[in-house]
Parts: structure tokens; C-alpha cells; sequence
């Protein structure tokens, strides 16, 4: 079910998930394990966050940032210690083979490939 937002605050949205819960008889406080999510601040954050609304009303709760974002969020920053070249060069690469199975092929029948997985 998708819940129309008025605002895209916490506050907003904790409201409306309690009110749909509520209006649908889960009992949300018992019921609720667990809540997983993005690591925005709005849904992370130690103070006035989603899930800080949560854990006022249940205090056991399980909370788990996206490891995904968290991994792409770290990688992104180390990138940036990076000479610029090396992102272009990656993009290059990928974007030589990106579609094109001939290429794919012929890089893995190289020298270079076999050199590397020997």
C-alpha cells in the first residue's frame, strides 16, 4: 500500500505508518521486530529520526542500516582520494566491454586474462 506523504519529514512519516497500523488493527508494538532502511538522517539519525520514533515506542526493536548504501557510501568517499584518471579509466573499461560479447570474449582468450588467472 502506498500512503500519500504530506512532507518528506520524520515525523511525517512515522505519523502515517502509526496511523495506517493503527487504522488497520496491528498491533505494531508487539508485533514489530525489526526495521530496516536507507542511513539517511530522516530514518537513522539519533535524534528526530523514524527510527527513533520507533524505538520510543518499542525499545527492543531491531534496527539495520542498508549495507548495500553504507558500502557505496564508503567506497564513493575513498574514491575521492583518487586521482581522477583512474574513475575515467574505469569507465573506459567498462564501457569497451559493456555489451559487446566479442570483446568479452576475445579479452578472456588474451594473454592477459590467462597471465592473470593462472
Amino acid at each position: 500500500v502506498l500512503v500519500p506523504l504530506k512532507d518528506a519529514t520524520a515525523k511525517d512519516l512515522y505519523d502515517k505508518v502509526i496511523t495506517f497500523f493503527n487504522l488497520n488493527k496491528i498491533p505494531y508494538k508487539t508485533n514489530l521486530i525489526g526495521f530496516a532502511s536507507d542511513g539517511a538522517n530522516m530514518m537513522v539519525g539519533t535524534i528526530n529520526s523514524f527510527s527513533s520514533r520507533l524505538i520510543s515506542d518499542i525499545p527492543h526493536i531491531f534496527l539495520m542500516k542498508c549495507i548495500c548504501h553504507s558500502f557505496h557510501l564508503c567506497a564513493s568517499n575513498a574514491c575521492t582520494m583518487l586521482p581522477s584518471a583512474i574513475e575515467e579509466l574505469t569507465r573506459d573499461i567498462y564501457n569497451y566491454f559493456s555489451n559487446s560479447p566479442k570483446r568479452v570474449e576475445t579479452f578472456r582468450v588474451s594473454k592477459i586474462y590467462k597471465c592473470k588467472n593462472s
